[in-house]
């Protein structure tokens, strides 16, 4: 248990409760707050996803748990959003044991490039309320989310403190102090209604009140809204054109994101790969720009499935729309769906928004892929590799030249055939039994070659010795003595 340790406040930043205890126990060193609570003097002071939680939860004692820490007093619930719970699982083992950088790679923060807070942020009357309150400002998890410039609370813009944030504060824990009061409130941001609603939509991300991201319900929106073909491709251009009139510019640049068409293809080509991730500032922007496109964001629900209901819709005219499209088909029934499209295009895109289920009910079915005819005669090309081969090995074996073994390989090539053989296996069988019928082992060969060595004495001649016979010839020491007693003797000519 550490003794004097602060009670944590609500909303608090972790490393608001650690600066707010070395400022009540009047530490002057850095090192010697880390020696406290952490049993080591150099641990980087980390107020989004700090690490050793484990070790801090067992020093503060009074019932506080690693996992208390990381939902309630950290950034994780709000970076976490978009992962699956296998990988948020894995991050919150990472802060518990390992050391405070290996989070922002595992929750892939680090390739997003959204540019993080140069300090930490605060609301002037989030601190009188505090201080009224609690008798002390502190710093709020709310205020430091990426991208808020606007207090959650006040609807007020907030005032940002550089000191925790140069080189020489790594180490050190700064608590809310009066100096930072006396600076003077920032210009109200441009477009003030966009910045309200990024944070307004962080701030619920964090108090754990947004529904759980489902990949699907971002395409069953741009579907039903007309940025998706038939075929379930999006249409980047249209789609990003009106992205870019929502998302103001400026207001994108003083969130930290890039351009839209940067992030924008990578965060949707997830959600055709059913796939979760990325960085929670790109979906609640995309899902606010959704909302000023259309209607709302379905965060659950099927792919395709957001059109409206057909009685939603003007019953006469959608009797009118299915009479075209029904004289389209009987008109036209034997051609595929995009010739009828062409001939009825405005009954077939209000049907498609109004009632897809009746229009892919109505349309005609793909018809299956015809099968390719065979361009090539297997079994006389088969007759004719074979009998290839037999010639590869006739000449082979006329002894005329120094003899090599004969392989598959070796054979296949000879006859130009060595690719088509291992591609087609099955329509060659004569060709691969004679390739594996006249395929030589070792041995085999380096009798062929001892055979050839020794034919080349006259019969009246004197052979060469034994061991220049077996170099001559190329024969392995194991070869050698088998062959070499099996071909010599002074009945044979040529051989000593």
């Amino acid at each position: 248990m550490l003794p004097g340790f602060p009670e944590l406040l609500p909303d608090e930043l972790l490393y608001s409760a650690l600066a707010r205890y070395g400022d009540h126990m009047r530490f002057r060193n850095p090192g010697v707050l880390a020696n406290h609570v952490f049993g080591r003097r150099l641990v980087p002071a980390v107020w989004d996803l700090p690490g050793r939680l484990g070790q801090l939860a067992s020093t503060i004692g009074r019932g506080v748990t690693a996992a208390r820490l990381a939902e309630k007093h950290t950034l994780l619930p709000y970076y976490a959003w978009p992962v699956r719970a296998e990988r948020r699982r894995v991050v919150f083992e990472a802060m518990v044991n390992e050391t405070a950088r290996r989070p922002r790679f595992l929750l892939g923060l680090v390739a997003a490039k959204v540019g993080q807070p140069k300090g930490l942020r605060f609301c002037r009357l989030c601190v009188a309320s505090d201080r009224r309150v609690f008798g002390e400002p502190y710093w709020h998890r709310a205020h430091q989310l990426p991208g808020v410039t606007i207090c959650p609370h006040h609807d007020t813009a907030l005032i940002l403190d550089r000191e925790p944030a140069v080189p020489s504060s790594r180490y050190r824990y700064l608590p809310l102090r009066r100096s930072s009061l006396t600076v003077g409130p920032p210009p109200a941001p441009a477009r003030h209604d966009l910045h309200l609603a990024v944070s307004g939509l962080s701030f619920a991300v964090l108090k754990g009140r947004a529904p759980d991201l489902d990949p699907v319900g971002y395409r069953a929106t741009l579907a039903a809204l007309g940025y998706v073909s038939s075929g379930g491709w999006l249409r980047h251009a249209p789609f990003f054109t009106a992205l870019a009139d929502v998302l103001d510019e400026k207001v994108v640049a003083a969130c930290g994101c890039g351009n839209p068409r940067e992030w924008g293809p990578e965060l949707l080509r997830r959600t055709r790969r059913r796939a979760s991730g990325g960085h929670p500032l790109h979906h609640i922007l995309l899902q606010i720009a959704l909302r000023q496109i259309g209607t709302h964001v379905p965060i659950r629900g099927p792919l395709l499935a957001v059109p409206a209901s057909p009685g939603a819709v003007d019953q006469a005219e959608l009797a009118r729309r299915r009479a075209r499209w029904l004289t389209v088909i009987a008109m036209h029934g034997g051609e595929g769906s995009k010739a009828m499209r062409r001939q009825e295009p405005a009954a077939y895109a209000w049907l498609y928004r109004h009632d897809r289920r009746w229009l892919a009910a109505h349309c005609p079915r793909r018809h299956g892929r015809q099968a390719r005819p065979v361009r090539v005669d297997w079994a006389t090309r088969d007759r004719e590799l074979a009998l290839a081969v037999e010639g590869v090995v006739a000449a082979e074996m006329e002894g005329i030249r120094r003899p090599t073994r004969l392989t598959v390989t070796r054979m296949a090539t000879a006859i130009g055939a060595a690719t088509m053989w291992r591609r087609n296996r099955a329509h060659l069988p004569r060709l691969t039994a004679a390739l594996r019928v006249h395929s030589e082992s070792r041995l085999a060969a380096a009798e062929r070659r001892l055979k050839w060595v020794l034919s080349m004495a006259t019969a009246d001649s004197v052979g060469p010795p034994d061991w220049v016979a077996a170099r001559m010839a190329g024969l392995r020491p194991d070869a050698a003595q088998v062959l070499l007693g099996k071909h010599a003797g002074p009945h044979k000519p040529g051989v000593v």
